[in-house]
C-alpha cells in the first residue's frame, strides 16, 4: 500500500482538455484512488464503480450515483458510481464528473 500512496504523490494529473484520456474500467478505479487521496483525504470507502452507456434521450446524464434510503438510520447510502462513457469528451470532463459524483 505504501507503494501505491507514492505512486497517488507522484502522478502527473493535467488539468488540460489536451491531455489524451482512454476511460477504462481500470483507469475509473484507479483515478477513484487517486481522487480519493487527493480531495477527500482517503475517507471515502471503496464503492462499486461502472462504466455505462446510455444512447437514448431519457437518460443524457453524464455520472449518477445509485442509492439506497436507510430509513431506520436517516442514511442515504452510495451503492455505486455510474460514468457514461457516451458523453465523457476529455480527462477534465471525466475528473470533475467523477469527483462530483464522489462528493454525494
Amino acid at each position: 500500500m505504501d507503494n501505491f500512496r507514492q505512486y497517488i504523490k507522484e502522478a502527473n494529473l493535467k488539468d488540460d482538455d489536451g491531455y489524451e484520456f482512454e476511460l477504462t474500467e481500470d483507469k475509473l478505479k484507479m483515478y477513484f484512488y487517486i481522487f480519493n487521496d487527493k480531495y477527500f483525504n482517503n475517507k471515502l470507502k471503496s464503492i462499486d464503480l461502472n462504466l455505462v452507456n446510455f444512447s437514448n434521450a431519457n437518460r443524457d446524464s453524464i455520472g449518477f450515483t445509485n442509492t439506497t434510503l436507510d430509513f431506520e438510520h436517516e442514511k442515504l447510502i452510495c451503492n455505486s458510481i455510474n460514468i457514461n462513457v457516451d458523453r465523457i469528451r476529455t480527462f477534465k470532463g471525466f475528473r470533475d464528473t467523477l469527483v462530483h459524483e464522489m462528493l454525494h
